[in-house]
């Protein structure tokens, strides 16, 4: 017969209880997380009601839509509200509400009704129009027609959402009269680590810190001006003495920035005037010229956050505009270079 279990002994016991009591006594309190701007009732006054709709999503697929009555100064917003609550609108809707709100929230969230489609169509075929601005063809379909995503270098489902968040995070750098605060606190949470990782993500959020570096800005500066006259210089050389000048200007530069051996020098430059001119975000040249210095990166497929691809290159060297004179400079001479590989 099995003996019975002893009974703890009464020391035991006490050691028990003892820990328990101090288990109980050392736990912090439960405090509740504070509620998200998502949580709270929609508020009346625009600045708080931005951050309402974003929300904890700064991607902003399906912002909240206001209620209550607007008041003036709200372009685009009642377009996209109609637009937000047609589950059948087609893509070409959301190019056109991007298109009519330059430098406004509202291209962000345009970009984010793309973004949601995207999603939804998991890396189907259908999923071009919603990528590029152009209209589905109509017609009899040709022998051997190209894949629908072709122009873009045939992406798949999850290079396809890097090419459309990337642009939904440029929207909020659409102009510098975008409030970027309610996307940046956004980002903040640990999903999103990898947007944040981002060139246009850290812009966005040195933008939203108000970051100053007054001497990065002027180094960021001079090295995209240096970039872009070789670019410049690269996309002239059409004769063999020109390509061997070219040859001989970008070694003098690999040596005097200290680019190591057999790196292409113009991305490195470009590489490093957009570390610099991020870090003075705060300053509207800086922002501007690091949306150039970014663009040119994916003009050159040397952007870290690949596939460089994307119509919306040559896009934002426009907006680049919206920012300071010396990116609008910057920008055209960029454009140049993108129409001269382009012939």
């Amino acid at each position: 017969m099995a003996e019975e279990p002893a009974e703890p002994r009464p020391v035991a016991r006490m050691i028990v209880w003892l820990n328990l009591f101090l288990i109980a006594c050392l736990a912090p309190p439960y405090v509740p997380p504070p509620p998200s701007a998502a949580d709270l009732p929609e508020p009346t006054d625009p600045a708080s009601r931005l951050d309402w709709m974003v929300g904890a999503d700064p991607l902003v697929r399906r912002p909240k839509m206001p209620t209550g009555s607007l008041g003036p100064g709200h372009r685009g917003l009642p377009d996209l509200m109609v637009l937000s609550r047609d589950d059948r609108a087609p893509a070409a809707a959301w190019w056109d509400l991007e298109r009519r709100n330059r430098g406004n929230y509202v291209v962000a969230m345009a970009r984010g009704g793309r973004l949601a489609a995207v999603e939804a169509l998991s890396g189907s075929a259908d999923a071009a129009t919603w990528l590029a601005p152009f209209a589905a063809p109509t017609g009899p379909i040709p022998d051997n027609p190209r894949r629908p995503l072709a122009f873009l270098g045939d992406p798949n489902f999850e290079e396809q959402l890097v090419l459309i968040e990337r642009q939904v995070l440029l929207g909020w750098l659409d102009a510098p009269s975008v409030p970027v605060g309610p996307v940046a606190r956004a980002l903040t949470g640990v999903s999103y680590d990898r947007l944040t990782a981002t060139p246009a993500g850290a812009l966005l959020l040195s933008r939203a810190a108000g970051a100053r570096d007054e001497a990065a800005g002027e180094r960021g500066y001079s090295l995209l001006r240096l970039a872009s006259g070789l670019a410049v210089e690269n996309a002239a050389a059409d004769s063999d003495s020109e390509q061997a000048a070219f040859k001989s200007r970008s070694e003098a530069l690999r040596v005097a920035h200290g680019i190591a051996e057999g790196t292409s020098v113009l991305p490195a430059l470009l590489l490093m005037a957009s570390a610099d001119l991020t870090r003075d975000a705060g300053a509207d040249r800086s922002a501007g010229l690091g949306l150039v210095a970014q663009a040119a990166l994916r003009w050159r497929d040397a952007c870290p956050d690949r596939p460089c691809v994307g119509f919306d290159r040559i896009d934002t060297f426009h907006a680049a505009s919206r920012w300071a004179p010396e990116a609008t400079g910057m920008g055209s001479l960029w454009l140049a270079v993108a129409w001269k590989d382009t012939v």
